[in-house]
């Protein structure tokens, strides 16, 4: 617990969060390191010690050391009120990019073929402008699917 006894290296660490873009509401976890104006989705956690080195979907669970999406953020949504029909439409949406064997490009394609409702249309924009040329690219998913 020496950490504790030396917190004035905390504010400095806190400091460099005001560098980043930020939407709506979000969970960092404590030590998780984030580079500079990396775009973090609403809804998103970040878990603790996780390396974050690409844009974070909005309504994602991140974690580990390369941070990978680990699933949707299924509590934060309900603490926030959203359940039914939405978050359903959500995870499939989800599970189509994330899950499936499509490339995010042809997931992305293939939900905007169907009538998206707020949530999945918002999760569908975020990764358009993220694998968008000039962007570091969506955080990928976990590799033990």
């Amino acid at each position: 617990m020496n950490w504790l006894r030396n917190s004035a290296s905390i504010p400095k660490m806190l400091g460099r969060l005001s560098c980043l873009l930020f939407a709506l509401k979000f969970v960092i976890c404590f030590w998780a390191s984030l580079p500079p104006f990396v775009p973090l989705g609403g809804m998103a956690m970040v878990g603790g010690m996780t390396r974050v080195d690409r844009d974070v979907p909005p309504y994602c669970l991140v974690e580990g050391h390369p941070g990978r999406v680990r699933g949707l953020n299924r509590v934060g949504l309900r603490r926030r009120g959203l359940d039914g029909e939405e978050l359903k439409q959500l995870q499939e949406v989800w599970s189509m990019l994330y899950r499936s064997d499509h490339v995010i490009a042809e997931g992305l394609r293939l939900a905007r073929e169907n009538s998206l409702m707020p949530l999945a249309d918002h999760l569908c924009t975020f990764l358009e402008g993220s694998i968008s040329k000039g962007r570091r690219g969506p955080m990928p998913a976990a590799i033990g699917r």
